[in-house]
């Protein structure tokens, strides 16, 4: 993952979303861009103008708050040679823009905050987050507000053992090796199925880092909390799962779901695209 894109608008939710990005870039010697997306409506709220302004003045400033935040990540990043950030300002339809940049950047990564478990419904149901989540060919970091960054010593891809998985199981390792995480492939099945044990020692061949382990448990009721309670018994840190059209993540966005799904916006999810 060589080029990183954080979607910031000022607020301490993207602010938060940005660190994240921040040392995740470091770690693993990535290009940073950061793209504020914004129509004039949205941009004037943010000012606390009472009158929409010229929209190249709006910009202007945008882009002058945008310089002051990355020069002081610059500082850092010049330090360990890494290129300085870049900053990009758009305005227009979100998704539209979102992915318009993904292309021009070639982006390999988005990274995105999201607001708590108080806002459940906005956050996950109907935000730009899920939307990009649908829409994004790479890989989207959502950044719950409540997430605070220390490090990430721990990660877990939560799997289905299927075929799919395994190109973003790559890409996964590269992170865990570069962040010196353990990476923990976890298998959740019902009681009275069995794992694919075909597919279970191709994800094993795939696994090159030595803090690396595969986990298979059987669990009852609702997965999402299964997973949840592994997460927070652990410790971990990063939660990763891949999007497909037969797994459990479609059941992340059920709205009949979204009281379980609350467990699941306290720390960061990272979601892939089959077949990325």
């Amino acid at each position: 993952m060589k080029r990183i894109i954080c979607l910031i608008d000022f607020s301490e939710t993207s602010l938060n979303a940005l660190e994240f990005a921040t040392n995740l870039c470091q770690n693993l010697k990535s290009e940073l861009t950061l793209a504020y997306i914004f129509t004039e409506t949205e941009f004037n709220k943010i000012i606390n103008r009472d009158e929409i302004g010229d929209l190249s003045s709006l910009k202007d400033e945008a882009l002058e708050k945008m310089k002051a935040i990355a020069s002081g990540i610059d500082k850092t990043r010049k330090q360990s040679g890494l290129s300085p950030i870049k900053c990009v300002i758009e305005s227009g339809q979100f998704n539209e823009k979102v992915l318009d940049l993904i292309s021009s950047q070639q982006a390999d990564l988005i990274v995105m905050g999201t607001d708590g478990a108080g806002n459940i419904i906005e956050s996950w149901l109907g935000s730009s987050s899920t939307q990009i989540v649908e829409l994004s060919d790479v890989p989207v970091l959502i950044v719950p507000f409540t997430a605070q960054f220390s490090s990430l010593n721990s990660i877990v891809f939560a799997s289905n053992f299927d075929e799919e998985e395994l190109a973003s199981l790559d890409q996964l390792t590269e992170i865990a090796d570069s962040c010196n995480s353990a990476l923990t492939v976890l298998h959740l099945y019902r009681n009275g199925h069995q794992p694919n044990l075909e597919l279970e020692e191709k994800m094993k061949a795939k696994i090159g880092n030595s803090k690396a382990n595969l986990i298979s448990r059987h669990y009852d009721g609702d997965m999402t909390l299964a997973i949840d309670h592994y997460m927070n018994e652990n410790d971990s840190d990063l939660l990763a799962l891949v999007k497909t059209e037969r797994n459990f993540i479609e059941r992340l966005f059920n709205p009949g779901l979204t009281r379980r799904m609350t467990y699941l916006v306290k720390y960061p999810l990272l979601v892939f695209k089959a077949n990325n």
